[in-house]
């Protein structure tokens, strides 16, 4: 059984696993040399306290190079470092259990000092080395399984291996913790209990900093998983623990002095400390159990704002009047709605093996792919929302233009970024704006663009002027005599002669010039040219169409013809106004010149440099 590692170590971490071990490596090298020196004050912390034994430093040296062994990955390395310390550690154990000498204690260097079992670590030194070979022997099988693996450090490790590593670590911490405690609160009764009686302050420290260090490499049993994780729980119980090891063994100290100088009784002092424990353990009850109240809270505050989404989503997915896409940023489609089906004909199992440039028209493909990439990088944007009513398109499976409104939002899951789009076909309401649109631009008499169109063109003139190194030139039209033909045939026929007018126009005009109603019987053609000359031509026709062909109205034919005024505007002027007023100037002039012709505005300043013949 496996379980996935929840984490890897951190730079920080193995910083201060390499430190530890180059601390231990120090201290055990400094005794070991103090030994062979000659140098015994190096070996004790304070005088009278016991000294760390040769063997004791060796077997610190041993832990501190398997611990680099592990860092580096050396596994081979790091099982031999523990088969040497597990040799050593379990020949010193069997020496205390036989209560014989095998040889070892004094193998290295000759020790002077002590008189009971000379040079041999204690037995609860020698507990903790065999421990800590054991460890070593742990952390070697972990670094092989993991190069085995194509996942490396990411890779499952086997439960029993956790469940092992733990208990391994609880008895290897026993032995000089117990010690520590000891050397706190009564040094001489450890030097009274014989496991412990020759073991160094120094000694427990070294071997706690071996475990802590262990514990942080290996780092993925339960243990482990609690005790380094970033998260709420994990520094909550690092607090508690503090809290728990850190108050007694204060309270301890001072009432251990208490009884040394006989103040209080060591009976009082016991109910004493039993008082301690008891509140501490109630403040770290109290402290779990708010923790858990507020983990209550938000969890279930959580569960009902995820039911609340569910529901609202579920509204969305469902709905068949609503397409939702779900893709990831190279537009692959990874999962659609029955609305999307709907919409562009496919089924849902098909939407998924498309991208969604796809269910874009050819021409608006590469637009959208700037669109989109756009909304990719601009961090600022959340929400994209496209509503433009002139107007987004999709495609459908038929080749069929659809028009739509959508919507598309980013979302960050483990730190890769999916898009979702929301769209509404509005094929309804587009047929509605374009009817509403026509009603309001369009002349309902003549079907040319009315005023207000015209108006709103000359206010896009005025903003964004014409395209760049080109001109619009404004040919003003007035049909000539138009109040007679009203007064001698009446209006209908009247309402006849300006919409044949109007067709007949159109048909001289080229693809992008507008004809617009002005007013009465004057209509505007906004027609795109490069040079003055061009406009002429398109003037000419005007007048060559209605001049060869009279509007038939019944059994009359009527001869209709028109003058003409043109103006160029261009981006150096201020403002489409004033080309306006020229061609309304030419207008005028045409028709003081005879009428049937076109007069150019730039002939107002010399008039007598153009013939004005009627037959042009």
């Amino acid at each position: 059984m496996s379980r996935a590692p929840r984490r890897t170590i951190t730079a920080p971490g193995r910083l201060l696993i390499q430190l530890i071990a180059i601390m231990l490596l120090l201290l055990a090298t400094v005794v070991m040399v103090g030994w062979l020196g000659g140098w015994f004050q190096v070996t004790t912390v304070l005088p009278g306290f016991p000294s760390m034994k040769f063997n004791t430093a060796l077997f610190l040296f041993l832990c501190s190079s398997g611990l680099l062994a592990v860092l580096y990955r050396l596994a081979i390395g790091t099982t031999v470092v523990a088969t040497i310390l597990l040799y050593f550690s379990v020949t010193t154990l069997i020496e205390y259990w036989l209560g014989n000498s095998l040889g070892i204690d004094q193998f290295f260097v000759r020790d002077d000092i002590s008189q009971l079992e000379p040079g041999r670590p204690s037995l609860a030194t020698a507990f903790s080395a065999f421990m800590a070979g054991v460890t070593l022997l742990l952390l070697s099988r972990r670094v092989r399984l993991r190069d085995a693996s194509p996942q490396g450090e990411n890779a499952a490790l086997p439960l029993r291996d956790s469940i092992l590593f733990n208990l391994v670590l609880m008895a290897g911490v026993a032995a000089p913790l117990i010690g520590l405690f000891a050397y706190v609160y009564s040094p001489d009764s450890l030097f009274e209990t014989r496991p412990f009686e020759s073991m160094a302050i120094h000694t427990c420290l070294g071997f706690l900093a071996f475990f802590f260090a262990a514990s942080m490499k290996f780092q993925h049993g339960p243990l482990q998983e609690i005790l380094f994780r970033n998260t709420e729980g994990g520094r909550f119980l690092r607090n508690s623990l503090l809290l728990i090891v850190a108050v007694p063994m204060v309270f301890g100290m001072v009432l251990q002095r208490l009884v040394s100088f006989q103040w209080i009784d060591a009976g009082f002092a016991v109910s004493i400390f039993a008082f301690i424990a008891f509140l501490v353990i109630v403040v770290s009850l109290i402290r779990s159990a708010t923790r858990r109240d507020e983990w209550y809270d938000e969890v279930t505050r959580q569960k009902r704002a995820l039911k609340e989404a569910e529901i609202r989503m579920s509204l969305v997915w469902e709905s068949e009047q609503a397409g939702v896409m779900w893709f990831n940023e190279q537009g692959d489609v990874l999962d659609a709605n029955a609305g999307a089906a709907v919409f562009f004909g496919w089924s849902v199992a098909e939407m998924k093996n498309m991208n969604l440039r796809e269910f874009l028209p050819q021409e608006s493909r590469q637009r959208h792919d700037i669109i989109l990439q756009n909304t990719i990088h601009d961090s600022s944007v959340e929400r994209l929302t496209m509503d433009d009513p002139e107007r987004i398109y999709g495609v459908d499976r038929h080749g069929e233009k659809v028009p739509m409104v959508i919507s598309v939002s980013k979302h960050y899951i483990d730190g890769v970024l999916y898009l979702g789009a929301v769209m509404v076909r509005i094929d309804k309401l587009a047929s509605r704006m374009d009817r509403l649109i026509e009603e309001v631009t369009i002349d309902s008499l003549t079907k040319s663009q009315n005023r207000k169109a015209f108006d709103k063109r000359m206010e896009e003139l005025a903003r964004f002027g014409v395209r760049s190194g080109t001109s619009m030139a404004m040919l003003m039209l007035d049909i000539d005599h138009f109040k007679r033909v009203n007064d001698k045939y009446g209006h209908g026929v009247g309402d006849t002669v300006l919409t044949s007018f109007v067709r007949r126009v159109h048909a001289c005009l080229r693809h992008g010039d507008l004809l617009y109603r002005y007013g009465g019987e004057e209509f505007v053609a906004l027609v795109n040219c490069e040079e003055l000359a061009q406009a002429e031509a398109v003037a000419k026709r005007i007048l060559r169409a209605l001049r060869i062909m009279p509007i038939d109205v019944g059994m009359d034919s009527i001869p209709v013809t028109c003058s003409i005024g043109i103006a160029l505007y261009t981006n150096e002027q201020d403002h489409p106004e004033q080309a306006l007023e020229l061609a309304d100037k030419a207008l005028y002039k045409a028709k003081e010149a005879g009428r049937n012709r076109y007069v150019c505005a730039d002939w107002l300043a010399d008039p007598d440099s153009k013939e004005f013949d009627p037959s042009t």
